[in-house]
């Protein structure tokens, strides 16, 4: 029989058995857990070296996603050409990347659109730029498009005269793209109450506009011309009633000024 002071030491040596067992399972589980933890990070990276090793591998024997196949439409593409495009990456390539690979090779083409088909096939659109312009040179004409590039010569053509007078020309010439708008608008203007500009020139602060084939000109200021264009309808009223003919509009002091031929 157990009396109650062995009854109590028998009490705390169990609870004493019992806070050791948990405590000894406690430490086991962080070593447990501190070991997966590890191995866990060597499996990751072990697999990310596989993962590229393959990748590696199968980029340099496969060579997935390279460019095997090109469908041309609106454009014909040489063996060096395509060449060039077969070097891109699939998922890679963009439509700016083809204008700057082959738009010195075509320029009369404004840009190009790409379809994608996947793995190994590319449809190459290409977008033919529109002529808004020609300039006549020797046999023949330039034609220039709507952002001033003189992309192409021909022998004829039913374009409006390009209204600008500019000393070297020739294909793959840009005209500066202020000086292009500028031109272009005050012919735009000029056409507009039927006048059909043949030749543009800045002179100092005045545009010289040369009418119907330099029958006469038209002597603008830069600063007003929009103005003083609106001011011209009446004036080209009254120039058509004249049987002298003209040769000079100016404007002096807002008063518009009409020369005639003697």
């Amino acid at each position: 029989m157990f009396n109650s002071r062995d009854k109590k030491h028998k009490i705390l040596v169990d609870n004493l058995q019992v806070k050791n067992i948990f405590s000894g399972n406690k430490s086991n589980h962080r070593k447990v857990l501190g070991i997966y933890r590890r191995y866990r990070l060597i499996l990751i990276i072990l697999f990310i070296i596989v993962i590229f090793i393959f990748l590696v591998f199968t980029e340099l024997v496969f060579k997935p996603f390279s460019i095997t196949e090109i469908e041309e439409v609106g454009i014909t593409l040489s063996d060096d050409q395509k060449a060039k495009i077969m070097e891109q990456k699939l998922y890679l390539i963009n439509s700016n990347q083809i204008t700057n690979l082959l738009l010195e090779d075509f320029l009369e083409i404004d840009n190009f659109q790409i379809k994608k088909q996947y793995p190994n096939k590319i449809t190459l659109v290409a977008n033919k730029r529109e002529g808004v312009f020609k300039r006549e040179v020797d046999n023949g004409f330039y034609i220039i498009d709507k952002n001033g590039v003189v992309f192409e010569k021909v022998t004829t053509s039913d374009l409006p005269t390009l209204p600008i007078s500019i000393d070297e020309m020739d294909l793959g010439t840009i005209i500066n793209a202020n000086t292009f708008d500028f031109y272009q608008d005050v012919a735009a203007k000029l056409k507009d109450i039927g006048l059909n500009v043949g030749d543009l020139k800045i002179e100092g602060k005045n545009v010289i506009a040369s009418i119907e084939s330099d029958r006469y000109k038209i002597i603008l200021s830069l600063d007003s011309y929009s103005n003083e264009i609106e001011l011209l309808k009446h004036a080209i009223e009254v120039t058509r009633e004249r049987t002298s003919a003209l040769k000079l509009i100016k404007f002096i002091d807002n008063k518009i000024v009409l020369e005639y031929e003697t």
